[in-house]
């Protein structure tokens, strides 16, 4: 039987494996002047960026391309100072029990992971953001030392999340609708080993969550780009690519 599951997930993996290729796939951020920073998420420049939807991760061949039973997407924007993430999540119960920045959120409640990579380099951040407006920030040097404890005590950088809930929050009584999430990610922390976040640098990434919920029938994984169970697959990520509009 572990032979055949192995079997299912190496397939699996090498059907997402697409690297960073032609066919990568791609999220777009669109430049931004100005922009209130609030979850809400109503100013023009909103509507000009695409909207992506998450799929499941794929444990096996029939999670495939499969929307996640509560559905989200995510929009990306960008001025000089920031990369803005903005998620909408759909979520029948809108929990968690984190109390500080900087500690594992993913295990504390409903939490959005942001991974971002710039392309050829080894080094990567994951990022957090929850509904509670806590936030964390890892730095992996590679994904050879992701295990060490110093990934973990890295100094916080100035993020700023703000999120609206559509519900009563930490309330199992009851049935929520969703919540909305906006992570503001600095610049100057993404190029402070010397890349630079324009148009000529290649950066990756990853948008994902974990949905926990008394009316799913297990914690549920989803994001995009559709991965395996594991958010770290880095050559799995999707492109970003930074775009101008003039609407």
């Amino acid at each position: 039987m572990r032979k055949i599951f192995t079997s299912i997930l190496l397939t699996a993996a090498a059907l997402v494996s697409r690297g960073e290729d032609q066919n990568c796939p791609v999220i777009q951020a669109v430049r931004t002047s100005s922009l209130p920073f609030s979850a809400e998420m109503t100013a023009p420049a909103w509507k000009n960026a695409p909207a992506y939807a998450f799929y499941k991760t794929a444990g096996t061949l029939e999670d495939f391309y499969r929307l996640p039973k509560e559905k989200a997407v995510v929009k990306l924007l960008y001025d000089d100072n920031y990369l803005y993430v903005g998620v909408r999540l759909q979520d029948s119960e809108v929990v968690s029990s984190g109390k500080s920045n900087q500690t594992f959120l993913f295990a504390l409640g409903d939490t959005v992971e942001v991974f971002l990579k710039p392309a050829g380099e080894k080094y990567y951040w994951e990022i957090y953001g929850t509904p509670g407006k806590l936030t964390s920030c890892f730095y992996f040097r590679s994904r050879g030392v992701a295990g060490l404890s110093e990934c973990y005590q890295y100094p916080l950088p100035a993020i700023k999340v703000d999120a609206v809930i559509d519900g009563t929050f930490n309330n199992w009584r009851d049935r929520d609708k969703g919540w909305k999430l906006l992570i503001a990610i600095p610049l100057k922390e993404l190029c402070k080993n010397g890349l630079k976040f324009t148009t000529e640098e290649n950066w990756t990434i990853l948008v994902a969550r974990y949905n926990y919920s008394r009316f799913l029938e297990e914690t549920e994984l989803s994001g995009f780009p559709q991965i395996i169970p594991d958010f770290h697959p880095l050559k799995n990520y999707a492109r970003l690519e930074l775009v101008t509009t003039t609407k």
